[in-house]
């Protein structure tokens, strides 16, 4: 599915790398305790390979079996910072590769992305505007700063599932969940961003949370998908796609060979 985000700050790109599941592989960046009890629970994990995963994340490819964990939320928002995307229950779970599994003087770690989880597998900045929309520096599609920046212009123009300020997300909506009062919750959680310096870039951004189909099947048939290509594969205002295999980045391949976004 195709989506947008807005990105507060001067690396759009590290922070959305850390957001989007990119060569095929979970990202690594934070060890979390595999053993932990506190006034919240306490945590668990059992070994699982590919047929028994239960968690419906975006596809990854470790190599051989998986670890399914559990951990405290309270304890993860403390451990990871108040940016971790986290639920509001009070254990939260991720399946991690178990080569992304380690021991150290005697406890289990395991690796978990810098948020906690990832929310899609290719991102794009826009440098421009779409075709339909116009140019204006008080678009985040145009190089908006904090002071030029249209804030409800842009959250009713772009509609954006992912809001980031320089330190993390501040407002993720999951684009396959149904969300209560979506809209007013996105402008208070970006709203405190726009007290940023004046002279902080605002960034638009395309990402996918799942690879398009390449092909349908009908029965015993395989058959290249009918629908046009998602507008943000448009090399006249977007960059080639971060994938989420082979090499960092790949060329349009042209309407033919993709599905809708």
């Amino acid at each position: 599915m195709h989506c947008q985000a807005i990105v507060f700050g001067d690396q759009p790109e590290q922070l959305m790398d850390s957001l989007i599941q990119k060569s095929g592989t979970m990202p690594a960046d934070v060890s979390v305790p595999l053993e932990v009890e506190d006034t919240g629970g306490r945590s668990g994990w059992h070994t699982v390979n590919d047929d028994h995963r239960q968690l419906g994340e975006p596809p990854a490819f470790g190599y051989g079996s998986w670890v399914h964990c559990v951990w405290p939320t309270a304890f993860l928002r403390d451990h990871l910072g108040p940016h971790a995307l986290l639920s509001d229950e009070a254990l939260s779970r991720l399946e991690v590769p178990r080569n992304h599994v380690h021991k150290r003087e005697g406890q289990w770690w395991a690796q978990v992305p810098r948020f906690f989880r990832t929310v899609g597998v290719r991102w794009s900045t826009v440098y421009a505007s779409s075709r339909w929309q116009g140019h204006s520096s008080n678009d985040a599609g145009d190089g908006a700063t904090v002071s030029s920046l249209d804030l409800e212009y842009n959250l009713a123009t772009h509609d954006p599932n992912l809001i980031v300020g320089p330190t993390g997300p501040v407002f993720y909506q999951d684009p396959d969940a149904q969300g209560h009062n979506v809209a007013q919750r996105r402008f208070e959680a970006t709203l405190p961003l726009m007290e940023l310096p004046a002279n902080t870039p605002v960034t638009l951004v395309n990402w996918h949370d799942k690879e398009p189909q390449l092909y349908v099947s009908h029965g015993s048939r395989w058959n290249a998908p009918s629908p046009e290509p998602c507008t943000c594969f448009d090399s006249d205002y977007d960059r080639p796609y971060r994938r989420s295999s082979g090499f960092d980045y790949w060329s349009d391949p042209g309407p033919a060979a993709w599905g809708a976004g």
